[in-house]
């Protein structure tokens, strides 16, 4: 692992760019984790950052504020991304966001609808229907509520 790179692991927030296929640059604030030799981001599989690392896998990290300042001076590191899916690797990496609040000293609040990552990820959820509170505590109790599970899990007929 370069220097470089493993600066960007100590940090915070990255400014993630990919690419479009015309070749404009776009530059997301992202958290950043860390497994190993390697860094990641967490986002949607069917986000736009995803789509444009799956046309071109080119990207650009480089350290920035939690909405996206890159800091005065800072180089971009260039490097690869990979979209990765495989449930073993995608489970071990729950385990690195579990930890983002003791890491970044902040609330980490998770918004997807993969329930297999809430599970892994959250030990308290708090579930919306069209902008209504329908419930909200423990995961696992959440997860079995009824409005829950007729609202996103669907129900067995």
């Amino acid at each position: 692992m370069t220097d470089a790179v493993q600066a960007l692991g100590a940090e915070k927030f990255v400014s993630l760019t990919t690419y479009k296929k015309d070749g404009a640059a776009v530059a997301t604030p992202m958290w950043i984790g860390r497994d190993g030799d390697h860094l990641f981001v967490w986002t949607p599989v069917d986000s736009w950052k995803v789509k444009r690392v799956r046309n071109n896998p080119r990207v650009a990290l480089a350290p920035c504020s939690r909405g996206g300042k890159v800091r005065e001076g800072a180089t971009a590191v260039e490097g690869v991304a990979e979209v990765i899916t495989e449930p073993a690797t995608v489970e071990r990496l729950a385990g690195v966001i579990r930890r983002i609040p003791e890491h970044t000293g902040a609330l980490a609040i998770l918004v997807d609808h993969d329930m297999s990552l809430v599970s892994a990820c959250c030990a308290t959820t708090a579930v919306l229907d069209f902008g209504k509170l329908i419930a909200s505590g423990p995961t696992a109790a959440v997860l079995r509520d009824d409005a829950v599970i007729r609202a996103y899990l669907g129900v067995d007929q």
